[in-house]
């Protein structure tokens, strides 16, 4: 729908009974012109698939808008399963990037180290130990490593598997048995 550089997708056997790229819930309305953000509903759960902006262009959209409004949709959506995935643009754990050093660096900035920031990681934590939404993979796997969703293409990072762990499957923990693998 986007008329952006970014742009998502959701590839269903099923068939949703709603798909848009806007939540609207009481008073609450989230919309995204740009293709980041798209909700399907099914019967059984809802699932919304992002591409979360990158904070080494916009920082201050990211981390004072996307992230907060993101976190009130994951607060309302607690009657039935919500399924939150995509490239959510964030390291979650030391274990999720080949060189964890990097995050103990204190000069970092957002052009360079986006993905990395401190605001960044606070704001994932925070769906994850205030609202209780699990990282599905790093429930599933707590000790596994190397296992990385992105790679610096232009370094030819891939080869040599320095990657990072970008994208994500999260629900609320009190869903967790509907996650099968």
């Amino acid at each position: 729908r986007g008329t952006g550089y970014s742009g998502t997708s959701i590839w269903s056997k099923i068939e949703p009974e709603f798909v848009d790229n806007k939540f609207i819930n009481n008073d609450f309305r989230f919309e995204n012109e740009e293709g980041r953000f798209m909700i399907a509903k099914f019967e059984e759960f809802d699932l919304i698939n992002v591409y979360v902006p990158n904070s080494g262009t916009n920082f201050e959209y990211r981390i004072q808008e996307w992230d907060k409004n993101i976190q009130t949709i994951l607060e309302r959506s607690v009657d039935k399963p919500l399924i939150y995935t995509g490239d959510l643009n964030v390291i979650s754990e030391p274990i999720d990037i080949w060189n964890p050093q990097m995050l103990k660096n204190k000069n970092m900035n957002f052009k360079e180290h986006n993905g990395l920031l401190k605001e960044e990681r606070d704001n994932f934590s925070n769906l994850i130990k205030n609202i209780d939404y699990l990282d599905v993979f790093r429930h599933l796997y707590p000790d596994t490593n190397n296992k990385y969703t992105w790679w610096d293409q232009r370094q030819k990072m891939r080869i040599q598997n320095k990657g990072r762990r970008i994208d994500y499957y999260l629900v609320h923990k009190k869903f967790i048995e509907i996650i099968k693998d």
